[in-house]
């Protein structure tokens, strides 16, 4: 008997990626944070992967920055960190914090 899974999945690419929640999370917000923060990991890994490539490719930290969208005048990784913690950290003040 083959049974079915629902898990979180993305559809599109580029700029208009769209996430779909699986609809038990509905029921159990708690589940879908522990899950949706175990995803966040994963893409989190892709991500450091990416840029560890593009830096031996010969990118720039700056380079890094601007494809990021966080700091186009980058020196270091601690200037494309900290874009980072502010965008992730503008992201939430402004869903829950408004």
């Amino acid at each position: 008997m083959l049974t079915r899974t629902h898990r979180p999945r993305f559809s599109g690419r580029g700029n208009r990626v769209r996430f779909h929640p699986p609809t038990r999370w509905h029921q159990n917000p708690l589940e879908g944070i522990r899950e949706s923060f175990q995803s966040t990991i994963a893409i989190e890994k892709a991500l450091g992967q990416n840029v560890q490539r593009a830096l031996e490719m010969g990118n720039t930290w700056s380079d890094v920055g601007r494809a990021l969208g966080v700091a186009k005048d980058a020196k270091s990784a601690d200037d494309v960190i900290e874009g980072l913690a502010a965008a992730r950290k503008d992201l939430w003040s402004g869903m829950f914090c408004a």
